[in-house]
């Protein structure tokens, strides 16, 4: 009786540890890699939009609302870095703006692009006030900045420089013209 109840208590114990997690997973693999382009582990940096000032504007004359959809960072060659962010609207006024930080591989960045679209809470990719009037456009669109920025250790901030951007903007007349300007004028980095 006494090794009846003793090899049943072994059956027991080996069936109820069936199915369980052992600790034999791989501890390299994070819960969310391979889901939409993870950033763990790169460095750090925060993206700051600059502020403006356009002769004949008085503060709070131009502003832009801006829908983003994702940021595109274009190495040195061909490489291609996409973050896709939940920003969704901001303003971008003659204050500049901050954005969240982002977790970028190291290299050498030579253009770096903000993808506006109509899906935030207005629905316009982009909504302008200017002296002319207010303008806004719910074409796909994108903001382009140039130049070089070495990013190699973390809490590096890359500051976006919109003065000629939005002084084409300034000019704008009418809902077409906004994202021809956005397309064919950019900023630097």
């Amino acid at each position: 009786m006494k090794t009846t109840l003793t090899i049943f208590l072994l059956l027991a114990t080996l069936l109820s540890s069936c199915g369980q997690d052992q600790g034999t997973s791989n501890p390299s693999l994070s819960p969310n890699q391979g889901t939409s382009g993870t950033t763990t582990g790169n460095p750090m940096t925060t993206l700051k939009l600059s502020s403006f000032a356009v002769s004949g504007h008085f503060p709070g004359e131009l502003q832009a609302t801006l829908c983003i959809k994702r940021l595109r960072f274009k190495r040195d060659g061909f490489f291609e870095d996409n973050v896709d962010f939940n920003i969704g609207e901001i303003t971008l006024n003659e204050n500049g703006k901050s954005l969240p930080a982002v977790g970028l591989p190291p290299g050498v960045y030579k253009r770096i692009e903000i993808e506006l679209d109509d899906k935030c809470g207005n629905s316009y990719s982009v909504s302008l006030l200017n002296k002319q009037g207010s303008f806004k456009t719910t074409d796909r669109t994108s903001m382009k900045f140039f130049g070089n920025f070495n990013h190699t250790q973390s809490n590096q901030q890359i500051t976006l420089f919109t003065q000629s951007i939005m002084q084409g903007l300034s000019t704008v007349n009418s809902d077409e013209e906004v994202k021809d300007i956005l397309e064919n004028v950019s900023g630097s980095l």
